[in-house]
């Protein structure tokens, strides 16, 4: 799994092929730890993912609820089986999805602009 930080929002790139009861614990696990970091505003990459089963569903509902609406979760590159299984679930209607990360990532930057609580972009108040 990799990070990156584009602007106030985080990119977590998952490079596993699955995201099963072997593998979401840790991105559960890394992700709250970056949230405990300060970071709200999250694109979750999974563009490489081809499994997914509910503990990696639930992962998704657990960083969202742990956020509670402080910032956000966006999901993108979600392909093939996952969009079905997201679809299957409904989660696809609980979070916003994108094709791509670039996508994602302007959908949180105009989200955090948009977020009163939050300091406006180039005012200096960046995280």
């Amino acid at each position: 799994m990799q990070e990156r930080i584009e602007g106030p929002p985080l990119l977590v790139k998952v490079s596993d092929s699955r995201l099963d009861g072997n593998s979401a614990w840790f991105v559960k696990e890394r992700v709250v730890e970056l949230i405990r970091e300060g970071h709200q505003w999250i694109a979750l990459e999974i563009s490489k993912v081809e499994f997914i089963d509910s503990k990696g569903l639930a992962t998704f509902v657990s960083i969202a609820q742990l956020l509670d609406g402080n910032g956000a979760l966006v999901i993108s590159g979600a392909r093939g089986s996952v969009i079905s299984m997201l679809k299957l679930t409904r989660l696809d209607k609980v979070f916003r999805m994108f094709a791509d990360e670039k996508q994602a990532i302007a959908a949180l930057q105009s989200l955090r602009v948009k977020d009163p609580t939050q300091p406006k972009l180039g005012s200096g108040g960046e995280t």
